[in-house]
């Protein structure tokens, strides 16, 4: 006859009530057996301590199976397990998935877990996969995860080409089996295509994007101007017509110009986020889309011009609830005249970037008209690729005493002067992250900045100078140094300096360009 622990240990099924109190009598039993049996080890000879100790085995063993027959989650309704398997599925699942991670894992524990994991649709509606699996695979995997989805969670889905791998399956059956058998449950769609395989897509009828909130579209040729010419051909695109939950949308290409994004057709009206990444467009159609898109909370845009003046003069264009701008300008655009009509009243980020990196005397110019019409006060100001002399950054800087980040790649922007400045808080007080692009003359001087704005309670290393206000810690620090510090012997001192500020708690990065 079977010993009850070996048929205990064998399921993972809820005890019935008529043998929980007879597994509570044999667990005490065992544990008593257990303690008995310890002292009789302790006092036994070599010739029989083997076999007590397999005896102290079997018992432990025994212990084991009836406490997790009692354990309290076999008491928990499928709906609370549900919702406890909820907090163990990564957001997304990656695919091709793990074995050893949930949801999966979840389904090897025993059968009743397996079913409460099959029937519960969000452990399976939101994936992202890259093409490093072959194109057929990813096919019925996507296929299964969504069949596990239910009829009615909203779906979520990542897919484009793996950063390392340049196979891709960005193949039409993508659209067509994908994305559009369940275009009607879509809460988010980021996907990465060539622009002509598109259209099954844009073409789809009004209410399509019912769910829609989030579209990320990745564009992997530079023809994007054969969007604006299907437009032409074919007429308006009807995809996101009734997409009444749309606020995000982002487009992305490889410097590719485009004349009008409005051939879109997006809801501009609901839009929080609008983001054109490596997509330039004209001046004028910048400006005749952002006035209707007045509730932006993040813009990233990209400006080109084939004539310098081709800027005109606008009414002012105000965006309230803009938190995060960001701004790259292509060929002889400048800022001045760009963010002349913009009003910010909540400006947090603000990123200046250029295609390509060039002097932009007018940054300063530009920054003091934007203040003038606003009332923001920043915390986080990057500018990449753009280079401005020490002047203007501190004409800039001096404005900005709210700042809590600054990103530099010029580093021949700072001089003595405002390195000086910075170290004791005349310039940024509430500084606690940097990151510049270091040279090997700037080094040292940077070193000493960095140490006076971590050891906020010292003087200043040089001088010994009291700060003339108070000023925040540093708290992170992002170095940028092409690997010429690992050979440069008079460097050796200031990098070790850093790494005694790292150990101090300061978090450096030093990182090869």
């Amino acid at each position: 006859m079977d010993h009850p622990a070996r048929r205990i240990r064998s399921t993972n099924a809820v005890l019935p009530a008529s043998e929980i109190s007879s597994v509570r009598n044999r667990l005490s039993d065992a544990k008593t057996d257990l303690t008995y049996l310890s002292i009789q080890i302790m006092a036994a000879s070599s010739a029989v301590l083997d076999q007590l100790l397999d005896r102290r085995a079997e018992l432990t063993a025994e212990i084991e199976a009836y406490q997790i027959a009692l354990a309290p989650h076999k008491k928990l309704p499928p709906e609370i397990l549900a919702e406890i398997f909820r907090y163990c599925v990564p957001c997304p699942v990656y695919l091709p998935p793990k074995l050893h991670e949930a949801p999966l894992l979840l389904c090897q524990i025993c059968s009743f877990w397996r079913s409460v994991a099959l029937h519960t649709p969000t452990l399976w509606n939101n994936i992202e996969a890259r093409c490093y699996i072959s194109y057929d695979r990813l096919l019925e995997m996507v296929k299964t995860w969504f069949s596990r989805s239910g009829t009615f969670a909203p779906l979520a889905i990542d897919i484009g080409p793996y950063r390392w791998c340049r196979r891709s399956f960005l193949v039409p059956e993508l659209v067509d089996e994908l994305i559009i058998p369940y275009i009607n449950r879509f809460r988010k769609i980021s996907i990465s295509l060539p622009t002509t395989l598109l259209q099954p897509l844009l073409r789809l009828p009004t209410g399509s994007a019912a769910l829609l909130e989030h579209f990320q579209l990745d564009l992997t040729d530079d023809d994007i101007c054969w969007l604006e010419d299907d437009v032409l051909r074919n007429g308006p695109v009807t995809f996101f017509n009734s997409a009444s939950h749309l606020r995000i949308a982002r487009f992305k290409s490889s410097l590719s110009n485009l004349q009008d994004p409005r051939i879109f057709s997006l809801p501009w009206i609901q839009l929080t986020d609008l983001h054109f990444h490596g997509i330039f467009l004209p001046p004028d159609t910048c400006y005749a889309v952002l006035r209707q898109c007045a509730n932006l909370v993040a813009c990233t845009l990209g400006i080109f011009s084939r004539n310098r003046n081709q800027i005109t003069a606008t009414p002012n264009i105000v965006l309230p609830n803009l938190r995060e701008f960001s701004l790259c300008v292509k060929r002889d655009i400048t800022y001045a005249p760009f963010l002349q009509p913009f009003v910010f009243t909540v400006l947090r980020m603000l990123k200046l970037s250029t295609e390509h990196a060039s002097g932009m005397s007018s940054l300063a110019l530009a920054f003091a008209s934007l203040s003038a019409r606003s009332w923001f006060n920043l915390e986080v100001f990057i500018l990449d690729g753009v280079r401005i002399s020490s002047a203007d950054v501190t004409f800039i800087l001096t404005n900005m005493p709210s700042l809590v980040e600054l990103n530099l790649d010029w580093i021949h922007s700072l001089d003595a002067t405002n390195l000086a400045m910075i170290s004791r808080g005349a310039l940024v007080p509430n500084l606690r992250v940097l990151r510049l692009h270091l040279t090997p003359p700037r080094l040292h001087a940077v070193v000493d900045m960095i140490e006076s704005r971590w050891r906020v309670d010292a003087d200043h290393p040089n001088t010994g100078e009291r700060r003339c206000i108070p000023v925040s810690q540093l708290r992170e620090v992002t170095l940028y140094c092409a690997g010429w510090y690992r050979n440069e012997s008079e460097s050796n001192l200031d990098i070790s300096r850093l790494y005694e500020f790292q150990a101090e708690g300061l978090m450096i990065d030093l990182i090869d360009l």
